[in-house]
């Protein structure tokens, strides 16, 4: 239902994004910039195309360069967290270690204003996609010191989404961590992990039934 209203929405936003009206604060123009980049990635999304991610972190890149952390920290943060998600992206398609690393820094810095104090959800999310980006990396680099990493990642998150008040992307959490600690188990020929992996997964079941969510009961 989306996919075929997002190329005219794009289209349509497009002057607005390059003549922005004069009497709009700075703040708002970066709004609609960042609002623009979000179409654009997901049209590249639907596409599988690249191309329209990297004009998506460009656009982001615009307004980042306007921003500072210590002058507004809370947009700086945000745009910097959806540079993030293209760059992930981007460095998982090309397989670019450089890319994956630099995510990675930026996702910690990140943390620096999205604290588990003040923003707990935005800091169980932000945890969860470092766990996510330090699996890929490993997959990249073979370091085994990265899989731990996304395991303490992903237990983090745990820490924010529980099993009652957020059952899906707590179940999400368990099958992620499944999966690292299944590729560290089978590296370091540890059954106790390859255990730890199993329950993770079993209890993932616990929400991902085959009823009601077939495709994620699967994986």
């Amino acid at each position: 239902m989306i996919k075929p209203l997002l190329l005219p929405a794009l289209e349509s936003a497009q002057q607005t994004r390059q003549e922005p009206p004069h009497e709009l604060l700075l703040q708002d123009q970066n709004t609609i910039q960042v609002c623009y980049g979000n179409v654009t990635a997901l049209i590249g999304y639907h596409m599988s195309d690249s191309n329209w991610f990297t004009k998506a972190a460009n656009v982001y890149q615009e307004v980042a360069d306007t921003l500072s952390k210590d002058s507004d920290p809370i947009a700086w943060a945000n745009v910097q967290f959806h540079l993030c998600r293209i760059r992930q992206i981007l460095g998982e398609r090309s397989n670019d270690p450089e890319i994956l690393e630099n995510t990675i820094n930026i996702l910690k810095e990140i943390l620096e204003v999205y604290t588990i104090s003040e923003f707990p959800r935005e800091w169980g999310y932000i945890q969860s996609r470092i766990g996510n980006v330090l699996y890929r990396l490993d997959s990249v680099k073979g370091e085994t010191d990265l899989l731990k990493e996304s395991v303490v990642a992903y237990q983090s998150a745990l820490r924010i989404f529980s099993k009652f008040e957020n059952p899906l992307k707590w179940s999400e959490l368990k099958h992620n961590l499944g999966q690292v600690l299944q590729v560290w188990g089978d590296l370091s020929r540890n059954p106790k992990i390859l255990e730890r992996a199993v329950l993770t997964c079993q209890e993932a079941l616990q929400i991902r039934s085959r009823l009601e969510t077939p495709m994620l009961w699967a994986a």
